[in-house]
């Protein structure tokens, strides 16, 4: 693969992968307003499948996220082999730095980010004191 493809491979996995976290922010987003207006006054049965389809929508949102990473970093690969036979160019050396510290920045900081948000959204479904209870 040439250096020109292997770059646009890198751009448009930083922009799917923006995309994505995007949706996974609108998903939480979403659930907390249905959980304030809807399911606060739902029976427990409501809220475990409300609760239980957001989950599914989360990680299947999340998979896709760890694909377009494992996209991006083979394409870094790519890119660092073709570095070997061949002088890169600038663009070609600029991607190459800020796709590593994007990764990095996507695997290291945000694991604990989403695990709070799905924690905060099971404790304000299920353990909220000020939810008005079912009858």
């Amino acid at each position: 693969m040439a250096e020109a493809e292997t770059i646009e491979i890198l751009q448009l996995t930083r922009y799917q992968i923006t995309f994505i976290v995007t949706q996974i922010i609108v998903l939480h987003f979403a659930i907390i307003v249905g959980i304030h207006v809807f399911l606060r006054n739902a029976h427990m049965s409501l809220k475990l499948a409300a609760f239980a389809v957001y989950t599914i929508g989360f990680l299947m949102l999340f998979g896709m996220l760890l694909i377009e990473i494992d996209t991006g970093v083979a394409a870094v690969e790519e890119l660092r082999s073709i570095s070997q036979t061949e002088p890169l160019s600038e663009i070609g050396l600029t991607s190459l730095s800020v796709f590593d510290g994007y990764v990095s920045f996507m695997l290291m900081a945000n694991y604990p980010f989403w695990l709070l948000l799905w924690v905060g959204t099971l404790y304000f479904m299920f353990f909220d004191r000020h939810a008005v209870t079912a009858r």
